[in-house]
């Protein structure tokens, strides 16, 4: 081994001296000018006022947590009533904190309606307590219908608490809330962390207590560098997340929509520098038993946060804290009015370790926030602290920095001597939805698919809805995309239906809600009617009539026939905007159409909708057009017209479709529109002078009325076309026949076979040329068209004894006769 070491032709190098670590650096005061220490007015970091901006906005609310918290107070609502645990005579309070604008509160209801059955959820005298300080949030929560339905029924309220988020006793009906007859359950996902919490820095055995103060900018300070935050403490940094709020508040504020990534660093510094006023730190060291019992004496700190502060200096770390003293108010203060018991059902993002704030990655604010404000929360003293807590279980995802906590606190039951055996396996019934990986995991997945919505196909885009309950935040990552590349043709159905089980799980918030616009406008593009006017109506009930929804309910109430309700939507909307120029085509198409039917022959206007406006509002309910999309009996026969070329197109595309019918072909929808359409026009004919509307006798001989055959719902779903011409099969018939006989072509399209519409569409076809005097129709279809021949005999078509062709080339004809049964005067079939 020696030789080998001293034959090696590698160079020896040679080790650097040790070099001897030295303890971090204590907190340090911001250096200030004379100028700002005179203009500086430090306050305790908690009474700072960017506190008091805006709430923050959560992140979005999947329905994986709606369900984890459904479930967990489903289990506490019938271990109670087991139990005999609540007053039937008495609210059931749910105090859930305000997040998503009152979105939560309202999905929240919704499941546990859905989960209790709607009897059980009738008779329980629930009442969920939306606690909220944002007067514009309570005003859009006011307005929103489904709130409105649940406040009619008692289902729900709103609760104030002031600048200390302390609760007071205000609602809107101005009547003191009892939370002694009932034990109570409280609510708060994403909201603890926005309350003011007190700032100390653990410098190893030393304790250090932070004040505050917002800089104003000088020409100065500017040249010592402070606007950059070079004077606040050495050792802390601006989170970069903080700079990307920042300046998208800021390019929202300019009104900006250039992408971020677009910008040049540059921009992007200077931007976020004119978005921030620096911070200054002043740090005060103190005997940790003096800081706390000054605390209590303020009322500000409860006993158990000396225990917790005297652990942290026992690490030996030098280490940034926030103390969550409001958070901790609050929830005692609660406790301490629930007389029954208080159950808390809390999930926060945390910056914790071992139940420790994990020092490198916990910062101190570089500058003052003008976006919303979060702060990193230790549940470890608010749950010490909190009175009377029988049995409390922290879990805590490491992964997603995401902790949940689940207590409860009964005064009663800590003068019983605590929890028995029973009582302890019922809290595990409560706590297991909440503290369950699924939420944390799906939550996880969706924020991961970020950055893929332009890599999965369509079918692999369902698969991720199905797998995860049709979440609308996931569909919501989709959706530019999907509006952008549209969707494959033959997988339209199953988007259909994938989006109208998203709808079902949204609850719309009006005012800003992207989702259910844009939602609309994919809706409109897949021709999913019911949803599409679902959309639009919901928005509106809540926002009132506007242009873009008004425009986008036009267009749907067109496709699907009901002309008058089209008519006036855009009229409304050029009432809102006269200038809107989509509008005005729209109105003008519609116009247009309108003229053309008044002009053809062999039609009255009895296929269009009376419906009025007024009388109908936007009182539907959300799953009305969903729910009535499959009656078949609401097809209504109306003269095809250009705005339907599109789904004829879409319906007409599979090949059987032509060859059953011996119709004709084309390749594109620009064929048929721009050379097909043009001759079906000239075919229809138009009124004589003087002729009347329904005159049939007036048409040339050689017209032919095309009709789409429309429902309300879903639109086009087929086609009917009437020959008035003399062919050959009439000829064989008395003289009489052809001049009172009209030939019958009809087809349904490919997505709405075999559903039924076909025996209807024939039933209406029957009808409408009885009622103008035709007293026969012929019509033949192929010896193989088994379908189409069953439905002319249930109709009432009887098999003459011509045929033509031989093989599978063979026709056969049939013919329809006026029955004795069929009365003038109502002209309808018994």
């Amino acid at each position: 081994m020696k030789n080998a070491i001293e034959n090696s032709s590698f160079p020896i190098k040679e080790v650097p001296p040790s070099t001897i670590a030295s303890l971090a650096t204590g907190p340090i005061d911001t250096p200030l000018t004379d100028l700002q220490r005179l203009e500086s007015e430090f306050v305790p970091f908690e009474q700072a006022p960017f506190w008091q901006n805006p709430k923050p906005t959560p992140p979005a609310m999947i329905n994986a947590w709606v369900q984890s918290y459904s479930e967990s107070l489903i289990n506490w609502l019938l271990l109670g009533l087991e139990e005999e645990r609540f007053d039937l005579n008495s609210p059931i309070h749910i105090l859930q904190m305000m997040q998503d604008k009152g979105a939560f509160g309202l999905k929240l209801l919704a499941q546990l309606q859905q989960e209790l059955g709607q009897e059980v959820f009738d008779e329980m005298p629930l009442c969920l307590l939306i606690v909220c300080d944002n007067q514009d949030d309570i005003t859009l929560m006011q307005a929103h219908p489904s709130y409105q339905a649940y406040k009619e029924s008692g289902k729900v309220n709103w609760l104030c608490f002031d600048e200390v988020n302390a609760l007071i006793e205000q609602n809107e009906s101005d009547l003191a809330i009892d939370f002694t007859a009932n034990p109570v359950a409280l609510i708060a996902h994403h909201v603890l962390s926005s309350l003011p919490q007190q700032l100390v820095h653990c410098h190893y055995n030393q304790l250090y207590f932070a004040e505050v103060a917002s800089l104003k900018p000088t020409e100065e300070s500017a040249q010592l560098g402070l606007a950059q935050g070079s004077l606040t403490s050495p050792h802390t940094n601006l989170p970069i997340s903080w700079q990307e709020r920042v300046l998208e508040q800021k390019l929202k504020e300019k009104g900006r929509e250039k992408p971020k990534e677009e910008m040049q660093e540059s921009e992007r510094g200077s931007a976020v520098a004119q978005a921030q006023i620096p911070l200054a730190y002043r740090w005060h060291h103190i005997n940790p038993d003096e800081f706390v019992e000054s605390q209590l004496a303020s009322n500000a700190l409860h006993a158990p946060y000396l225990d917790y502060l005297n652990y942290q200096l026992s690490q030996g770390i030098s280490q940034v804290l926030y103390l969550p003293v409001q958070a901790s108010n609050l929830l005692n203060q609660l406790a301490d009015r629930c007389d029954k018991g208080l159950l808390c059902l809390i999930t926060e993002e945390v910056v914790e370790q071992h139940g420790v704030n994990d020092a490198q990655d916990t910062e101190l604010l570089k500058h003052e926030p003008n976006a919303n404000l979060a702060m990193p929360l230790a549940l470890a003293p608010i749950i010490a602290a909190l009175k009377n807590t029988q049995v409390a279980v922290q879990k805590t995802d490491q992964i997603n920095s995401v902790s949940s906590w689940v207590s409860i606190s009964n005064r009663a039951l800590t003068e019983e001597g605590g929890l028995n055996e029973t009582d302890q396996q019922h809290f595990n019934l409560i706590a297991a939805p909440l503290l369950e990986q699924t939420n944390r995991q799906q939550e996880r997945i969706i924020n991961s698919l970020q950055g893929a919505t332009k890599v999965l196909d369509d079918r692999q885009i369902l698969a991720y809805l199905s797998t995860h309950q049709y979440e609308p935040a996931l569909c919501a990552l989709f959706l530019p995309r999907l509006l952008e590349t549209g969707v494959l043709v033959n997988l339209r159905l199953p988007w259909c239906e994938a989006l109208s089980k998203v709808w079902m799980q949204h609850t719309p918030l009006g005012r800003g809600d992207e989702f259910t616009f844009k939602l609309g406008i994919l809706a409109i593009d897949l021709g999913h009617w019911p949803l599409a006017k679902a959309c639009f109506i919901a928005l509106m009930k809540i926002d009132g009539p506007n242009t873009p929804c008004l425009h986008n309910l036009a267009l749907a109430e067109f496709a699907t026939g009901q002309i008058k309700m089209a008519l006036t939507c855009t009229q409304l909307a050029l009432e809102l905007s006269s200038e809107d120029e989509q509008a005005k085509t729209l109105n003008d198409d519609i116009c247009a159409y309108q003229a053309r039917c008044s002009s053809l022959t062999c039609f009255d206007n009895r296929g269009f909708d009376n419906r009025d406006f007024d009388n109908r509002g936007f009182d539907n309910d959300q799953e009305t057009h969903l729910n009535q999309a499959n009656d078949t009996k609401r097809l209504t026969l109306q003269p095809l017209g250009e705005h339907h070329l599109s789904e004829f197109y879409l319906q007409y595309r599979r090949t059987d479709i032509a060859q059953r019918l011996r119709g004709i072909t084309f390749d594109s929808l620009a064929e048929l529109r721009d050379h097909i359409w043009p001759n079906w026009q000239q075919e229809g004919g138009c009124k004589e002078e003087g002729g009347k509307e329904g005159d049939c006798k007036k048409v040339n001989k050689q017209a032919k009325a095309h009709f789409a055959l429309v429902h309300p719902e879903l639109g086009f779903v087929g086609a009917v076309v009437f020959d008035f011409s003399q062919d050959d099969a009439s000829q064989n018939e008395t003289d009489d026949f052809p001049e009172q006989s009209a030939h019958l072509s009809f087809w349904i399209g490919c997505d709405y076979q075999q559903q039924g519409f076909a025996t209807h569409a024939v039933k209406l076809a029957i009808e409408y040329l009885l009622q103008r005097g035709k007293t026969y129709l012929i019509t033949s279809a192929w010896v193989h068209n088994t379908p189409s021949r069953k439905v002319l005999e249930r109709n009432g078509f009887i098999q003459t004894n011509e045929t033509k062709g031989e093989g599978v080339e063979q026709e056969m004809f049939y013919r329809f006769a006026l029955p004795p049964s069929y009365k003038e005067e109502s002209g309808r079939l018994i």
